[in-house]
């Protein structure tokens, strides 16, 4: 077999390992994008428990994304210099994905931010409300927690409160 035979046929195997790796990459990034996509519903209508399910379910596919990176980049560096168009199209494919996922990640982000800080402000009012009560009960429970002091002038009353 002839040196050239040979280059083509470890090209040609070097870009089916490419292909075969771009095609899991983008299968991940489906199901990655399809998770997205649920957990900004469900952020949408503020399902707690569903956003830290999605969350992990991200984690698991991302540890998948990047496990087989590190099997991609060496199948491309093998194939390094051939321009197969399925490998072209599937790289196009991972990066629009990976595009929207990041958008997406953003938009989330913010939603969950201005989230926080509502409940933020929220549980704030409520503490104020819940300290003004008790300065109003006063130490023993009972109303203003101020002395009063009366005194009898004649037809007048006066009350001090302090």
């Amino acid at each position: 077999m002839s040196d050239s035979v040979r280059n083509t046929s470890a090209s040609d195997e070097a870009v089916g390992r490419v292909i075969s790796r771009l095609r899991t990459r983008v299968a991940l990034l489906s199901e990655l994008d399809a998770v997205t996509r649920r957990r900004t519903a469900a952020i949408a209508d503020e399902r707690l428990d569903a956003i830290a399910r999605l969350g992990e379910a991200r984690q698991g596919i991302v540890e998948r994304l990047l496990a087989t990176s590190i099997d991609l980049e060496a199948a491309a560096r093998e194939a390094a210099g051939s321009a197969s168009p399925e490998a072209m199209r599937l790289v196009g494919e991972a990066t629009t994905l990976l595009a929207g996922i990041e958008e997406a990640d953003r938009h989330d982000e913010a939603i969950l931010r201005a989230t926080g800080e509502r409940v933020r402000q929220e549980i704030e009012q409520v503490s104020r409300a819940d300290r003004a009560g008790r300065a109003y009960r006063g130490p023993a429970g009972g109303g203003f927690g101020g002395t009063v002091t009366r005194t009898s002038l004649g037809d007048s009353r006066t009350e001090r409160t302090g």
